[in-house]
């Protein structure tokens, strides 16, 4: 009786480092996926910068983005004349825009990420208004 006992017990054992090796592995691959979804979106944005706006081009990539981050339910962090958070986002430079308020979001040059749970993906990389004139 004892040694089935033990026989269980390892069994339990082995079954309980399966799921963890498992769970290990899918994370990894989570994490892996993040990380080509976040590279992807950032350089079809610097694309995006190039294109015009008005473009067929530039409205084709921008809904590819869009469904991209609606089905990972991931939302971009930074937009233009937004005030600045550091929770979210790195002020990368500063410029003078006497019509705005200081720290008001006036460049994007790297977006940030979150998902619809507010988990933070990437801070964002922008420049924001300063109200000194240098």
């Amino acid at each position: 009786m004892q040694k089935m006992e033990q026989k269980i017990d390892l069994n339990k054992e082995l079954i309980l480092k399966i799921n963890q090796n498992s769970t290990n592995e899918q994370n990894n691959l989570i994490d892996f996926s993040e990380k080509q979804i976040v590279e992807l979106l950032d350089n079809c944005y610097k694309i995006l910068q190039s294109v015009e706006v008005n473009s067929i081009a530039y409205q084709l990539i921008n809904t590819q983005i869009d469904n991209i981050l609606n089905n990972a339910q991931i939302e971009v962090i930074a937009k233009l004349n937004q005030d600045y958070d550091s929770k979210i986002s790195i002020v990368i430079d500063s410029k003078y825009q006497g019509d705005l308020a200081q720290g008001t979001i006036i460049s994007i040059i790297e977006q940030g990420y979150i998902y619809k749970t507010k988990e933070l993906i990437k801070k964002a990389k922008i420049i924001v208004s300063t109200t000194n004139q240098i």
